[in-house]
């Protein structure tokens, strides 16, 4: 899991991928859509 973290190229792949689905999504989510999504993603951590 460290390897993946300290992957320079990795966390910006993954940084543009959330500017990315946000930027496009988000916008669309309806408010408890939004709820659900930031319920799930307090979960997953």
């Amino acid at each position: 899991m460290n390897y993946f973290y300290s992957s320079k190229d990795f966390k910006e792949s993954v940084e543009n991928f959330g500017k990315k689905y946000h930027r496009n999504k988000w916008d669309n989510l309806s408010e408890s859509e939004k709820n659900i999504t930031w319920i799930n993603l307090v979960n997953i951590f």
